[in-house]
């Protein structure tokens, strides 16, 4: 007969097995969706577990588009610059932006590098393998973005607009859309609007990716209890769990086998189905550029808006911070 096992060493044991189970669900695409788990990858190693993912796009009051005459949502760019002169004419402001902190106007133009260089230029620029002074695409895309504010298709002095404010000018019909996220959804329920005269939908960069994030949790290799971490995270990522608390964290989960409950509403069933059939993403630039890098890209993104640089100059004054980066990083 062998030796009794003490009850300790076999809670050690279950917990290593939890972990173990819990990397290889990970690393055989078991437990999340293959774009939460790309965001945690990097040269094929798995680093982080994702719990939440989150979708960009433009959010919509249906009421306000039917005045202006737009039947159909934008399918294109050339689309969605119609649709913002309908609204104009009708006295609506196309978009509302919260200049302040800088990620609501770097949401448009992450778009319009998208729309105008291109899914695989995009991602070369954030990895900083392009120059974005030698790109012309860098330099159309800041000619749109100049373009929306010369054209009344934002609001005038956004710049200074607190993002953590209530966008009063939604809800007082004055402007039609904003960029948000998947977390927007909770904000229209919080403010008592009427989820029904609400849409949304990816902005038509024309590449069909779509703006997303992917929020991870990390077993730090110094660690002293990973085991235990590792059982913790299949526990809160296990698709009871993330069921119980769907719509908590966000309204998708990335734990596969995750569905909306019948209550959910037709802006939630909406977003899952775009996440979950996106032929691909592009980060959000304060995830994609080094932290260095994103205050230059604010700071550009802001310096056009207030004319203190041209949009020919931008590409270039977005390079420049970066040559002094890799320059620091040896590179």
């Amino acid at each position: 007969m062998g030796r009794q096992r003490s009850g300790r060493f076999l809670h050690t044991e279950r917990r290593r097995r939890t972990a173990d189970g819990l990397l290889r669900a990970v690393r055989l695409g078991e437990r999340f969706s293959p774009g939460s788990i790309a965001s945690g990858t990097f040269d094929g190693q798995v680093y982080g577990v994702p719990y939440v993912v989150h979708g960009m796009g433009l959010y919509y009051r249906k009421s306000l588009f039917e005045q202006a005459g737009i039947t159909e949502e934008p399918q294109t760019y050339e689309e969605l610059i119609a649709a913002n002169d309908a609204l104009v004419a009708q006295g609506v402001t196309p978009l509302y932006t919260a200049g302040k902190f800088g990620w609501m106007p770097m949401r448009l133009v992450d778009s319009l590098v998208e729309t105008f260089c291109g899914a695989e230029m995009h991602d070369t620029l954030t990895n900083l393998e392009a120059n974005w002074a030698e790109e012309p695409c860098v330099e159309q895309a800041y000619t749109e973005y100049r373009r929306w504010v010369n054209s009344g298709y934002v609001p005038e002095n956004f710049l200074g607009v607190d993002p953590t404010e209530p966008a009063v000018p939604l809800f007082q019909r004055r402007a039609a859309m904003t960029y948000e996220g998947t977390w927007w959804i909770g904000a229209l329920k919080e403010a008592g609007e009427d989820l029904s005269d609400w849409g949304f939908f990816p902005f038509p960069t024309g590449t069909d990716r779509l703006s997303s994030f992917t929020e991870l949790l990390f077993i730090t290799s110094t660690s002293e209890h990973k085991d235990e971490a590792a059982a913790f995270l299949d526990y809160f990522t296990s698709p009871e769990v993330q069921t119980r608390y769907l719509g908590q964290f966000s309204v998708v989960s990335p734990t596969v086998g995750v569905e909306p409950t019948e209550e959910s509403d037709a802006l939630t069933a909406e977003w899952r189905e775009t996440l979950n059939t996106a032929p691909g993403i592009y980060l959000p630039g304060d995830q994609a550029l080094p932290l260095e890098i994103v205050s230059s890209y604010f700071c550009v993104n802001d310096d056009v808006v207030a004319g203190v640089i041209e949009s020919g100059a931008a590409g270039a004054a977005i390079q420049a911070d970066i040559d002094a980066y890799l320059a620091a990083q040896g590179s």
